[in-house]
């Protein structure tokens, strides 16, 4: 066999040219705050690791990518869903709605994460490879809170809800090595802050993975996340603000073609 042929024969699944498939399941653990109120009121900051959120939280994300030379194009969809309650124990405003101490308010929050990217080979041999390059995510969230409240008989109800779009572009630069032909490791970090007029954005996330290539199409991988996003946004007199951190467990299945 020429030296060639065996290279290629060597190359791993994740370096070749292609298209890949890919699920993965977060069990996640999440921190978020969010705020909602008019430009000079006191701000209130609805805490939701003070909501007994579930201790670890599924998601789910889905992706694809196409490899040709040492491009690679790559887009993904990401959600997440979560709910708690508690007994608030100040009178607090959220969304310009009033909540009074005393009151049972469950919160619930929903984060949408539609992001894209475009990286680049900048060194690789038949095993290994470093990666860089640029990303866009865009987060829909949304927050609501409903409480009720019983006094004399009375019972009180609120409800409010908030949302934000924030668009988060950021760099991104990934390593992976093959350490057989077929168990492998990598990393992918992302990160930027930006901000423009009354907007600001930034982006954090890191993850870590080891990859189980089954069969020359089906590979299993188990790695760990942590991201964190923070947006902020005033408009027609209006001061919003989320942030929101994922930490967790990844189980993940690709398929190339």
């Amino acid at each position: 066999m020429s030296p060639s042929a065996e290279s290629a024969n060597l190359t791993h699944a994740e370096l070749r040219d292609g298209h890949r498939v890919v699920i993965d399941y977060y069990q996640q653990e999440l921190s978020a705050e969010a705020i909602e109120s008019a430009v000079g009121d006191t701000t209130y900051a609805l805490d939701f690791d003070s909501f007994d959120l579930e201790h670890s939280d599924p998601s789910i994300e889905l992706g694809y990518r196409y490899r040709s030379g040492r491009w690679a194009y790559s887009a993904r969809f990401f959600r997440f869903r979560g709910a708690g309650g508690k007994v608030a124990e100040v009178d607090f405003n959220f969304a310009r709605l009033g909540f009074q101490a005393g009151a049972t308010v469950t919160a619930k929050v929903a984060v949408d994460t539609y992001a894209a990217s475009v990286m680049y080979s900048a060194w690789s041999s038949d095993r290994s490879e470093v990666s860089l390059g640029f990303g866009l995510a865009y987060q829909v969230s949304e927050v609501i809170a409903e409480g009720s409240f019983q006094s004399s008989n009375n019972e009180r109800e609120s409800y409010s809800k908030s949302s934000i779009e924030a668009p988060l572009p950021h760099l991104r630069a990934r390593y992976f090595r093959a350490l057989n032909s077929q168990l492998s490791i990598g990393a992918e970090l992302g990160w930027l802050a930006l901000q423009e007029g009354n907007a600001k954005g930034e982006f954090l996330a890191f993850d870590v993975w080891t990859d189980y290539q089954a069969t020359e199409s089906l590979s299993l991988r188990v790695g760990f996340q942590y991201s964190n996003t923070e947006a902020e946004k005033t408009k027609r007199g209006t001061y919003k603000a989320f942030e929101a951190g994922f930490t967790g467990l990844i189980l993940g299945l690709s398929f190339s073609f």
